[in-house]
C-alpha cells in the first residue's frame, strides 16, 4: 500500500474558465456514457471503466515532494509549491472527484512546471528529472501540447 497521485489537466477557455482538458473515457464495451468512477460500473451497460480521463503519473514520492511538498519524499530539492487547495475556479467535475476521493490537493499551472529547475541536484547529487523521469519526458511533453503554458494547469490530489 502507498500514495498516488489523481491528477487532471484543465485549460482555459476563451471565456476565462477552466475546462477538463482531456476527453472522458468512454465504456469500451457498449461505447457509452462515460463511467460513474475509477473502477465504477459504466451507466449504460454496468461494465467496469473509468469517469474522467487522468493524467497518469507513475508512484513516485520525490515528484510528490516536488509537485506540493508531501508524501515525505527523501529529496533536498525544494517544492514547486505547497499544496494549495482544490482550484476555486476548477471545473465542476474535476473539483467534485478530487474532493471525493484525495487529500492534499493542489494545481500547478504547466508555466510553473516548466520553470521549476529541473536539472537542480539533490542530496545524493540526482537531478530532479532523474528523480521523476516518466514525469519530466512523459507528463510534461504531453501537458505543453495542450495550449500555452499559462492557460494549461493540472489539478491534483494524493490517495491511500
Amino acid at each position: 500500500m502507498g500514495m498516488d497521485v489523481t491528477m487532471f489537466a484543465e485549460r482555459k477557455g476563451p471565456d476565462g474558465k477552466w475546462r477538463r482538458a482531456l476527453p472522458d473515457d468512454v465504456c469500451d464495451v457498449c461505447g457509452g456514457a462515460p463511467m460513474d468512477s475509477g473502477w465504477g460500473p459504466c451507466w449504460r451497460c454496468r461494465s467496469i471503466g473509468t469517469v474522467l480521463r487522468e493524467v497518469r503519473v507513475a508512484r513516485n514520492y520525490a515528484l510528490f515532494t516536488i509537485l506540493a511538498n508531501v508524501a515525505g519524499g527523501d529529496t533536498s530539492l525544494p517544492p514547486i509549491a505547497d499544496a494549495r487547495g482544490v482550484p476555486s475556479d476548477a471545473d465542476p467535475q474535476v473539483a467534485a472527484q478530487l474532493n471525493r476521493s484525495s487529500f492534499n490537493r493542489s494545481w500547478l499551472s504547466v508555466a510553473e512546471l516548466t520553470a521549476y529547475d529541473w536539472n537542480a541536484r539533490d542530496k545524493s547529487g540526482l537531478t530532479a528529472k532523474e528523480l521523476a523521469p516518466q514525469f519530466c519526458a512523459e507528463v510534461l511533453p504531453a501537458l505543453l501540447a495542450l495550449g500555452p503554458p499559462d492557460e494549461v494547469r493540472v489539478a491534483f490530489g494524493f490517495d491511500v
